[in-house]
């Protein structure tokens, strides 16, 4: 009679060696999170006209993408190995483009927070001489750190179900949504530290990811909270609008 099947690996040793990764690893990827999240926050204040929202969210995601860039160096060993990657474009290799991700990424946010930093410290002169080159890399620098953003949350998912632990390599269609996920929370609870009640609501919104049709432009009238159109449509009493009540509003309770 056949014995009962017992497995067993040579030697006693795990047939997939651990990571061996340290401290660097998640700071890294919580770091880039971060920086992905702030710079799409960032992106949306500027097209909305949420100054304070675009500003703080620039720095915030200068800053950790700074701490990002240096922990993964300093997990490589040197430098070079990271520049290295940047020698050939590899379609096939998460880490290839990933490298070009980061670096796309790093260049439009680094001019995004030298032109908020411009405009804290430069005198006005000054400022009147760049009134057309600081609106214009404004808003290309926008644009182009809330392309890179998504890809930037993104791209790590892809890295780590691209290995040999099966964890990891069976939850390929899952972890994705979780990186971006994590990024857009941690983004928006940094803008909600960072920036006013008045300015922060998308933040809010992305925190606890809901979808709604927040990304409309702050009112101009001051003193009174702003519309959002999930109160003009729950129900809900008369929203404090200014002077002219929401026409959504009028139109529902109208006879």
């Amino acid at each position: 009679m056949v014995p009962t099947m017992e497995f067993e690996s040579y030697y006693g040793r795990n047939i997939v060696k651990p990571a061996p990764w340290k401290a660097e690893i998640p700071a890294y990827l919580f770091l880039g999170g971060l920086a992905a999240g702030t710079g799409l926050l960032a992106s949306g204040g500027e097209m909305t006209g949420r100054a304070e929202l675009q500003r703080n969210a620039r720095l915030v995601s200068l800053a950790a993408l700074s701490g990002s860039t240096a922990v993964l160096v300093k997990d490589l060993g040197k430098p070079s190995r990271f520049l290295n990657m940047m020698r050939t474009v590899k379609l096939t290799s998460p880490m290839s483009i990933g490298t070009w991700i980061l670096t796309g990424f790093g260049g439009f946010t680094g001019i995004a927070a030298a032109t908020e930093v411009a405009k804290m410290v430069l005198p006005r002169p000054a400022k009147a001489e760049l009134a057309f080159i600081l609106p214009a890399a404004t808003r290309v620098s926008s644009w182009g750190a809330g392309a890179f953003a998504a890809p930037l949350a993104a791209y790590t998912a892809v890295l780590l179900s691209d290995t040999a632990t099966p964890t990891w390599h069976e939850a390929y269609r899952q972890l994705p949504f979780v990186f971006v996920g994590s990024a857009l929370a941690a983004s928006g609870g940094a803008a909600m530290i960072t920036t006013s009640v008045d300015e922060c609501g998308p933040a809010r919104n992305v925190a606890v990811g809901e979808q709604s049709s927040t990304w409309s432009p702050t009112p101009s009238w001051s003193g009174t909270s702003a519309c959002w159109p999930s109160r003009c449509t729950r129900g809900a009493p008369a929203p404090t609008c200014g002077p002219r009540r929401c026409s959504r509003w009028r139109a529902r309770r109208s006879p």
